[in-house]
């Protein structure tokens, strides 16, 4: 029974005697995965082309619907086409940055493809079986809802659950979309992913022509329902923020610096003078164009690793930055290293520092300095997994052989002119900004503007670091503060409570971003409550369980 053509055939249930021959079987999966992946991978590209990802499922739910075998190819083929298509672009950097050659690029690439495509093809597997036992158990209301919520929740547990190398969710890609990215306050990218898998499903049902056709209308019409839902929620908070007027004097004024400079690996001593005079000279032009700007802003930052130095125990550079300090009187934030103490061999950690200096009753006087020790590392570019049992690992090039921090709090910054106020900023670096709900606790804490410091350098001129940028803007939605980010070589951007691009300095780009922030308070329901869709998609299933069980218990 050929495939194309035989709606029956794609979506065959178990007991069916007719069957496809086995190439067929295979091809239909493969070819309507790999749809999938090349239409997932097209709506992370621009605001205009997200709304493809509401559709993009749709081939590969259709095929995945005859079985868990059927299922597992086609997540095999949509994980494969997908990640291969948005990351096509990795050869090339890795090259430059790990010194090998294309070849070993391209297979470097090729493995990590594979790897995660794992999670589609489990998400694939879990769907195939889930149809199958919806199909046979009693008819009713109950089942045609759970063929619309119970595929979103198998996603949703896959992709909060799956280890990734570099976080992504497929949520990610309304984050450029004005409108449809703010219910991320509601549930996080997580949520946004299950209204997509929920469209995704409904016109994927819609298809299918073993169901009645109310059935088909049902699921279509609850498909486009999710949308409206999505757009109508956007659209009201976008007016409700429009609507919302904020006095400057509410606001801080802050200064990213951005000062472009090119990746280094070998001589750290000489790599902290160079920018430490690039960065100096940046800053004074950004005090000295105050006027120009509404003011002296009120706090400096410098990106991710500027000083590539031990800098709360390098003597020399510690005592640099907190004289600098003292004469701008303007707290500076910078990235750089530290370690547990100043013995070789201790651990080391990327890091932010907050120096400040203030009047006595403000930490005793003097120059206050806190610490924020990177909390998420990147495999294979922060640190070798494997490493210590496979010394050959070890060849591979990383940042630095950096150990995780353990402690996360906010920085507590005096406004300068206003002694007794205190800025509560979260501090995030480079990829962090990427994970789902990572500012939640410090924003339950106090925290009032989020700063993420990171550098792309090594990325180059690829689509990497306006991707890095755009997916880093929903940690704004969901917790509704503004976001600061500064990055050595770009793109530093100042983010609204909306997700939406305030002002930025383009990749490449030397230059001083001067933007003013407003401190915000109150929590959002997804800072308030976390991830509720996770719980909540593990107790649907769990209740589906229970209620397959006991239908096939009374046969």
């Amino acid at each position: 029974m050929a495939v194309a053509g035989t709606a029956h055939t794609v979506g065959a249930v178990a007991g069916e005697r007719t069957a496809p021959r086995r190439g067929e079987a295979a091809a239909a999966p493969l070819m309507l995965g790999a749809a999938s992946g090349v239409l997932a991978a097209l709506s992370f590209r621009s605001p205009t082309q997200a709304p493809l990802v509401f559709v993009a499922l749709v081939p590969f739910l259709f095929a995945a619907a005859r079985g868990p075998a059927a299922g597992a190819l086609g997540g095999a083929a949509l994980g494969i086409v997908g990640y291969a298509t948005t990351f096509a672009w990795m050869p090339e950097p890795l090259t430059r940055f790990q010194s090998i050659s294309l070849l070993i690029a391209w297979s470097a690439l090729g493995l990590s493809v594979a790897y995660h495509s794992v999670q589609f093809m489990l998400f694939g597997a879990a769907f195939g079986a889930f149809e199958r036992a919806r199909r046979v158990a009693p008819a009713g209301i109950g089942r045609g809802a759970l063929g619309l919520l119970g595929p979103a929740a198998i996603w949703a547990l896959l992709e909060w659950g799956f280890p990734k190398v570099f976080p992504w969710s497929l949520g990610g890609a309304l984050a450029p979309h004005d409108v449809l990215r703010q219910a991320a306050d509601l549930g996080g990218v997580h949520g946004l992913g299950f209204a997509i898998l929920v469209v995704n499903t409904g016109l994927a049902l819609g298809l299918d022509a073993r169901s009645s056709r109310l059935v088909r209308l049902a699921s279509v019409a609850a498909a486009v329902a999710v949308i409206s839902a999505l757009a109508g929620y956007g659209s009201y908070r976008l007016t409700a923020a429009q609507a919302v007027a904020t006095r400057d004097e509410d606001g801080v004024l802050v200064a990213v610096l951005q000062a472009a400079l090119p990746p280094r690996h070998l001589d750290r001593d000489a790599a902290t003078r160079g920018a430490w005079r690039a960065y100096e000279r940046l800053t004074a032009a950004a005090l000295s164009d105050a006027s120009a700007a509404g003011g002296r802003p009120d706090v400096l930052i410098w990106p991710e690793t500027t000083l590539p130095v031990y800098l709360r125990t390098d003597a020399w550079a510690r005592a640099t930055v907190e004289q600098y300090v003292t004469g701008i009187g303007r707290p500076l934030i910078v990235g750089a290293l530290d370690r547990a103490d100043d013995t070789a061999g201790a651990g080391e950690y990327n890091a932010a520092f907050a120096f400040q200096s203030g009047p006595p009753e403000f930490d005793g006087g003097g120059v206050n300095v806190q610490t924020y020790r990177k909390n998420y590392l990147v495999p294979w570019a922060e640190y070798l997994p494997g490493a210590r049992w496979l010394p050959f690992l070890r060849r591979w090039r990383t940042t630095g052989a950096f150990t995780a921090g353990a402690d996360r709090q906010s920085f507590s910054i005096m406004r300068p002119g206003r002694n007794s106020t205190v800025l509560r900023i979260a501090p995030s670096i480079c990829v962090e900004s990427l994970q789902a709900g990572w500012f939640n606790a410090l924003v339950r804490d106090g925290a009032e503007v989020l700063l993420n410091l990171t550098d792309d350098g090594w990325l180059a001129d690829s689509p990497g670091p306006d991707l890095h940028l755009q997916l880093a803007r929903l940690r704004a939605v969901e917790t509704r503060r503004w976001l600061v980010r500064a990055s050595n070589s770009g793109v530093s951007a100042v983010i609204d409570p909306n997700g939406a691009l305030v002002a930025s300095l383009p990749f490449g780009a030397a230059g001083a971003l001067v933007q003013r922030v407003v401190p915000l308070h109150g929590l959002t329901p997804y800072v308030r409550w976390g991830e509720w869709v996770i719980a909540g998609s593990a107790l649907l299933l769990s209740l589906a369980g229970l209620v397959h069980v006991r239908a096939w218990s009374r046969r």
